[in-house]
C-alpha cells in the first residue's frame, strides 16, 4: 500500500485562475443561428412537410415536361412542305374572316320588344386590311407586285 503522494506543488487560487483563464467559455458561438434554424424547422417546415414535397415534385415534373418539349421541338423542326406558298391568299382568307367577324347579327334583346339590337361578339378585330380594287378580284397584293 504504498502510493506515491504527489506533491502539490500550485496553489489552490492560482491553479482556479489558470483553469479559469485556459478554459474556453461556456458559450457556443453558434447558438442563436441553430435555434433560429430549429425554430424555423419547427414551425414552418415540419408542419408543412407533405404541401413542400408535393411542391417540389410539381416542379420536377415541370422541369421535365418543358425539357422534353424542347427536345421534341428541336426533333421535329419545321418541314419544308409545310411552308404555305402563296401569302396572298392567306392574306385574304384572314381578311375576309375578320370581315366576317366584325359583322354581328341583329337579334331582339327582350322577346316582348320590337327593338333590334345588336349581338356583341367577342372577337371584334380592329385591324382591316386595304383592298386594292383596280386589281383583278380585289386582291390585297398591289398590281405592280404582281
Amino acid at each position: 500500500m504504498n502510493k506515491r503522494i504527489k506533491p502539490n506543488l500550485l496553489d489552490p487560487s492560482f491553479g482556479r485562475k489558470i483553469t479559469k483563464t485556459l478554459n474556453p467559455p461556456k458559450e457556443n458561438y453558434w447558438e442563436p443561428t441553430q435555434k433560429f434554424l430549429q425554430n424555423v424547422y419547427t414551425k414552418y417546415i415540419k408542419q408543412n412537410i407533405y404541401i413542400i414535397i408535393f411542391i417540389i415534385f410539381i416542379i420536377i415534373l415541370l422541369i421535365y415536361r418543358y425539357k422534353k418539349t424542347q427536345q421534341d421541338r428541336i426533333k421535329n423542326k419545321t418541314n419544308s412542305d409545310n411552308f404555305i406558298e402563296d401569302y396572298s391568299n392567306l392574306a385574304l382568307e384572314t381578311y375576309n374572316q375578320d370581315k366576317e367577324l366584325s359583322r354581328e347579327p341583329k337579334m331582339i334583346k327582350q322577346h316582348n320588344s320590337k327593338r333590334i339590337e345588336y349581338a356583341k361578339n367577342d372577337i371584334n378585330p380592329k385591324l382591316m386590311y386595304p383592298l386594292y380594287p383596280y386589281t383583278k378580284d380585289g386582291t390585297l397584293i398591289p398590281s405592280a407586285k404582281r
